[in-house]
């Protein structure tokens, strides 16, 4: 796991007062990983707002935490909407994870009338 390994190995970052680079991640993407991985919690707005879970999930693809990918897909499951199936399938492009194009997949099946307002063309993978 990159995150341990940066903690905890032999990496110039584990004995370094400098704060570990997360390139390309927000603060508070970063404080809601950690508040997963310390039982703390994730900030409810995390579950309201479908680009901070998407980033999230990033991170925990990025840090190889397969348990936050997990709680972030159930996440997903539970908000997908037409604007949130958009951003994940993007986010595929470069993060793939079978579960979540099963759920887009679903999604399109389940909304038959979502083609009409969305080129599906351009998901042609999914589907």
């Amino acid at each position: 796991q990159v995150f341990k390994s940066m903690v905890l190995g032999e990496w110039k970052e584990k004995n370094s007062s400098n704060p570990i680079p997360v390139p390309n991640y927000s603060a508070q993407a970063f404080e809601a990983m950690l508040g997963f991985l310390y039982q703390i919690g994730i900030d409810p707005k995390y579950f309201k707002d479908h680009l901070r879970l998407i980033e999230l999930f990033k991170l925990a693809d990025y840090a190889q935490l397969e348990s936050l990918k997990e709680y972030c897909r159930e996440q997903m499951y539970k908000s997908i909407n037409e604007t949130s199936f958009i951003h994940i399938a993007l986010m595929l492009e470069q993060h793939p994870d079978e579960n979540l194009s099963d759920l887009c997949r679903w999604y399109i099946q389940k909304n038959p009338s979502f083609g009409e307002n969305v080129d599906l063309a351009a998901f042609e993978p999914l589907h």
